[in-house]
């Protein structure tokens, strides 16, 4: 993909819409905080005088402010990190961190350098819990920091040979195919001959569609159904860069709804866990009751022994649930239990106090699985909301039942960034990280899919 200049002219606008709304925003931000400040020095800062030092990484996105919010509501002390590339993150401007450090960039300078630097945060502020908010590059080197951090810390995240397990699709599902669990019809694909062979011996290659192991920005929106005729296979596997070095899944496709997981576990146990309507691209989150999908984790986390962070996608197909992938770090669908975080800093905590309330006890058994509150409204992100519905209002503006939802989900439920103790990051995410990044690409002609404002990046084309 290449920067167009149609892509360059899309740019420009997004930064001039978000550089004139950055002024009431601005305003709003700056009367917040006063107020914010005020009321923290007549109120005062509540101690806690079992107070935890905990490091969260994944500085750039929602998610990782989320937590931070989540623990300095609870009065413990929040240090924040991100690679150096992300110096200007939004969460780090938030008064819920305490500390904010910069980490060397391991894809560039090396895994050695960044567990080190790792490491030494948590000598230097006697870390007592290590949260991993990982993006997908970092699952693998995050488990490095589990393995040399054990008699140290508490890492929330998988071993390196588990890591690998999970966050490889199709390891993921023959482990669980192996267990019994139910999982879609899939084949491993290394080669386009390989595709073509296993294509003919399908019954119905309608029923199948390519899917890349590794993380694809480009295809990972549009699900294309296998071709019936030999020519239209060749043609088909010509759209994917299939190789030995980047493999693909042959997966059967189905029909139905897809929904997310997030899920606190440790020794195979769930302590606290989260299921969302979902998509290729989500960024509205509510929690839903699906017993089927959650048994279905119960069951592979219990036979797997999982303890961390850990997050699943599925597909409800006939009543059923089929898992399409793991992912072994945080979902930012965790942002449903905004109403009841003491859920999630409780299950953190449980691996340092052995009395809490949603901990283990000490005779060594695990509490019953908490939830987020039922009273707690669907969470989104305003300015996806906005550009939705500017998008379909020009594009279908007879049609307002289809763009003003996004109207009324913005008037009726919660904003997932916004915070009027601490509206610094919401300001700072729109007209600051997202511009920088924008920038960015516009000057180093870096071509990209979408602005994500959720994670606080460009999916870029590559």
């Amino acid at each position: 993909m290449k920067f167009t200049k149609t892509l360059a002219l899309k740019t420009i606008w997004a930064l001039a819409v978000l550089g004139i709304t950055s002024i009431p925003c601005a305003i709003v931000t700056i009367l917040l905080s006063l107020i914010s400040a005020l009321d923290e020095l007549f109120a005062g800062v509540p101690n806690n005088p079992e107070k935890k030092t905990v490091l969260v990484s994944g500085g750039k996105m929602s998610k990782s402010l989320e937590i931070c919010r989540y623990l300095k509501k609870q009065g413990h002390r929040v240090i924040l990190v991100e690679t150096r590339d992300y110096w200007f993150v939004a969460p780090a401007r938030s008064s819920s961190v305490d500390r904010f450090v910069l980490l060397p960039e391991h894809k560039r300078e090396g895994e050695r350098a960044y567990v080190d630097a790792l490491k030494q945060i948590v000598f230097e502020e006697k870390v007592d819990i290590f949260i991993p908010v990982a993006h997908t590059i970092d699952v693998v080197v995050d488990a490095l920091v589990k393995e040399e951090l054990k008699d140290h810390c508490f890492v929330w995240c998988e071993g390196l040979e588990k890591s690998k397990m999970l966050d490889n699709k199709f390891s993921f599902l023959q482990t669980a195919r192996s267990l019994g669990l139910r999982v879609p019809e899939h084949f491993i694909i290394k080669t386009p001959e390989q595709a073509l062979q296993i294509m003919k011996t399908l019954e119905s290659p309608d029923k199948f569609f390519m899917k890349s192991i590794a993380s694809d920005p480009i295809n990972r929106t549009t699900l294309r159904p296998v071709p019936k005729t030999l020519a239209g296979q060749a043609n088909y596997t010509k759209m994917y860069d299939i190789s030995p070095q980047n493999p693909h899944l042959l997966m059967q496709f189905l029909a139905g709804q897809e929904f997310c997981t997030t899920s606190i576990i440790k020794d195979g146990h769930i302590l606290a866990h989260t299921t969302s309507p979902s998509g290729p691209v989500q960024l509205n989150y509510t929690h839903v009751d699906i017993p089927e999908i959650e048994q279905w984790v119960r069951d592979f986390a219990q036979k797997t022994s999982l303890t961390g962070s850990h997050s699943f996608d599925f597909l409800m197909h006939e009543g059923k649930p089929y898992p399409i992938e793991c992912n072994p770090r945080l979902h930012s669908a965790v942002v449903n239990f905004y109403k009841n975080p003491e859920v999630l800093v409780d299950s953190y905590l449980s691996v340092l106090d052995q009395k809490s309330t949603t901990g283990i006890s000490e005779c060594g058994s695990f509490p019953k699985c908490q939830y987020p509150a039922a009273e707690a409204r669907e969470s989104f992100w305003l300015y996806n909301e906005m550009m939705h519905l500017a998008l379909k209002a020009v594009n279908n503006p007879f049609k307002t039942m289809h763009w003003a939802k996004h109207l009324i989900t913005s008037l009726t439920e919660r904003e997932a960034l916004f915070s009027f103790s601490d509206p610094v990051p919401f300001f700072w995410m729109h007209h600051v990280q997202i511009p920088i990044l924008l920038t960015k690409a516009l000057v180093n002609r870096k071509p990209y899919t979408e602005i994500d404002f959720n994670v606080g990046k460009l999916h870029w084309a590559h």
